[in-house]
């Protein structure tokens, strides 16, 4: 099936409808214009972890004893309630890692303490 072109007419709208949005330096000189400060920096985005290259065949157990979890923002607490709802889960394999259930409920060590002497003040008058 042949694909539609767009008309001469509609290709200069959209055009002139790009051309009248407002770019960011319009909304600088505006904002100088009205008498407010602005500040403008670029926000570098969070590096992205490594995707796990692993093949079906070589992740652990077989498919009765792990769980498979498609989020890409998952938390601990995620992570917790898949291996709740499946309780003969041993792994859980997201897209970065392959957690096991007994190494993921281990007892986590405590933080240690930070002697007296040793302590950062935020304001030291």
């Amino acid at each position: 099936m042949k694909k539609k072109k767009a008309s001469k007419r509609v290709v200069r709208r959209r055009i002139k409808a790009c051309a009248k949005s407002p770019t960011l330096e319009d909304v600088v000189k505006a904002a100088h214009a009205a008498g407010a400060k602005v500040t403008v920096s670029l926000v570098p985005l969070k590096p992205q972890r490594p995707r796990l290259e692993l093949k079906t065949g070589e992740w652990p157990g077989w498919a009765g004893n792990r769980s498979i979890m498609a989020a890409m923002d998952y938390t601990d607490k995620d992570v917790m309630q898949v291996f709740k709802d499946n309780p003969t889960s041993q792994w859980v394999i997201t897209p970065y890692e392959i957690i096991e259930r007994s190494k993921f409920f281990a007892p986590k060590p405590a933080p240690e303490p930070v002697a007296q002497g040793e302590q950062s003040t935020s304001n030291p008058s």
